[in-house]
């Protein structure tokens, strides 16, 4: 699979219309949409012309965040907002990644992300599944013993602050080109890391760009 085909491309477009994607920049997405349904063969060249160029649109390398507010006095968290194209292109590089780790066999069996066709649902299915088993094997074992003061709780907590944003993205880049080989994914993925610039609006105030 070295091109994009449209049976591709229609997938993406569908996933980015069901997020209803906003874009403080470039194009809006009700533009994008309109232009979705009227003209697909223009946004799917210049997804195509992307991927066989391994370059990304300078328009979908801006980026605008924005501060939110959080519930401790001072302290805020940033907001990014991709424009509908790079969104667009964006989702159908992580198809193709996912296709690429799945033919080549990189993947684990127990592994949710990145895997084709799995996400968050299949990881909160498979946490409800362990605790109901484990339950089970409880209640089995101190069945005679239990009492109403053995009722079980169980508490499941998981919160991975900033897990992606503390990986060196040229260890990524260099794990990435020794694993897939020929495969032209590799070279978008790279632009996609290393050309994006971000601009943070709060209010009344907007940053100098910066890149990433």
């Amino acid at each position: 699979m070295i091109s994009l085909d449209d049976q591709e491309l229609e997938a993406a477009e569908r996933t980015l219309r069901n997020k209803k994607c906003t874009g403080p920049d470039g194009l809006r997405s009700s533009v994008f949409n309109r232009i979705a349904e009227l003209v697909p063969e223009l946004i799917r060249d210049i997804a195509r012309m992307s991927y066989a160029t391994n370059h990304i649109p300078d328009y979908c390398t801006q980026t605008k965040g924005t501060l939110i507010p959080q519930k401790i006095p001072g302290k805020y968290r940033v907001v990014h907002v991709a424009t509908p194209m790079a969104a667009y292109l964006e989702i159908i590089a992580l198809s193709r990644l996912e296709h690429a780790l799945e033919t080549k066999g990189l993947g684990d069996q127990h592994q949710l992300g990145f895997t084709r066709f799995k996400g968050r649902h299949d990881l909160l299915a498979t946490i409800v599944a362990s605790i109901a088993h484990h339950r089970v094997h409880v209640k089995g074992n101190f069945a005679d013993k239990a009492t109403a003061a053995h009722n079980q709780t169980t508490i499941v907590s998981l919160d991975v602050a900033g897990a992606f944003d503390n990986v060196d993205q040229a260890s990524i880049i260099m794990k990435m080109y020794e694993e897939l080989g020929t495969d032209p994914i590799k070279h978008w993925i790279k632009s996609f890391m290393l050309n994006r610039i971000i601009r943070i609006k709060y209010r009344d105030l907007i940053s100098i760009s910066l890149g990433v």
